[in-house]
């Protein structure tokens, strides 16, 4: 006879045992849980409202709870509830907003960066727009500074080449000058030996002359 009761015992808590699920205790109370289920049995202790445990069997009036430290009992059914605690609800949208907060610190720290290297960018590529520009104009003042080099450097080669050309003439004339001068030292030698020649020729006939007459 026991041994049956024994079955119909074991088979009852088999048939009332569900797969872990996870409940609360409801608010505003401090619930005992107790080593059977009965009110006679012992209290093992003291759960507090909205307290985390885990339902492993279940009646209707009574459930077989374990809690977060490993204790294992038996709690009223009724003080359980299904629905997450306001305080829990509370703390887990806390927990979100938190995160949420750090989140949106993140994104305007990498926003502030981004700005900053967004104008760090737009500096440079000024600078460089305005190096590439001083860098045209500096192209164009050496193009037009070139061109002037070119035509001075023409201008200087035809200057050289007339200058070549003068002096090839002044040489020429110089030439032309040292001959005239021979030719005029020739001109007075000549005219001056045959004054002389003269001269002799008519100091011989007037000597001779003279003598005639005084003969």
């Amino acid at each position: 006879m026991k041994t049956r009761l024994l079955l119909v015992a074991f088979f009852c808590l088999m048939t009332n045992a569900v797969s872990a699920q996870t409940m609360y205790v409801t608010d505003s109370f401090e619930v005992t849980m107790r080593t059977g289920r009965d009110t006679k049995h012992k209290i093992m202790s003291l759960v507090k409202s909205n307290q985390k445990v885990e339902v492993t069997q279940q009646t209707d009036e009574w459930s077989f709870v374990r809690l977060q430290n490993g204790k294992e009992g038996w709690i009223m059914s009724r003080y359980l509830t299904s629905k997450t605690p306001k305080k829990e609800t509370i703390k887990s949208l806390a927990q979100e907003n938190e995160k949420l907060t750090r989140s949106l610190i993140l994104c305007k720290r990498e926003r502030n960066k981004f700005e900053k290297e967004n104008k760090d960018q737009t500096k440079k590529l000024k600078e460089q727009n305005n190096s590439l520009t001083k860098t045209g104009e500096s192209y164009e003042s050496l193009k037009r500074e070139s061109a002037g080099f070119l035509e001075l450097k023409d201008a200087y080669e035809k200057a050289s080449k007339d200058l070549a050309a003068q002096k090839k003439r002044v040489g020429a004339l110089e030439i032309e000058v040292k001959s005239l001068r021979w030719n005029k030292g020739l001109k007075w030698f000549l005219s001056g030996a045959a004054i002389l020649f003269v001269g002799i020729l008519l100091g011989a006939s007037f000597r001779k002359q003279r003598r005639s007459s005084l003969l």
